[in-house]
């Protein structure tokens, strides 16, 4: 029923939340027993299937990647252990905007 609404009607999730909170504070008592007893059915059967089961919800990409330095990083680090890359001795001083760069 909300399902439909969300892929028919295109609306938002924090909406149909909402409407689905109002449908289940006006159903009458017997309904909200039905679906506790439904619930309480579901959630036994669930710790039968996966006995031992905790849920651990993932961590968002954005804090795992943040400490993690990123392949290009890796790269850098590595050419500058690497013994052919220039070392500081190996480059020039001189400013690229010399005259002895701009006419040789």
């Amino acid at each position: 029923m909300f399902q439909g609404a969300i892929d028919d009607f295109k609306l938002q999730v924090p909406i149909v939340s909402g409407l689905a909170s109002e449908v289940w504070k006006k159903c009458s008592p017997e309904v909200v027993e039905l679906f506790t007893k439904l619930s309480q059915i579901a959630k036994s059967e669930h710790g039968e299937i996966n006995p031992g089961y905790v849920y651990k919800p993932n961590r968002s990409k954005s804090r795992i990647t943040k400490n993690k330095p990123n392949s290009l990083q890796e790269k850098s680090y590595q050419d500058l252990n690497d013994s052919s890359s220039p070392t500081l001795n190996d480059l020039s001083t001189a400013p690229l905007w010399t005259a002895d760069h701009l006419y040789p």
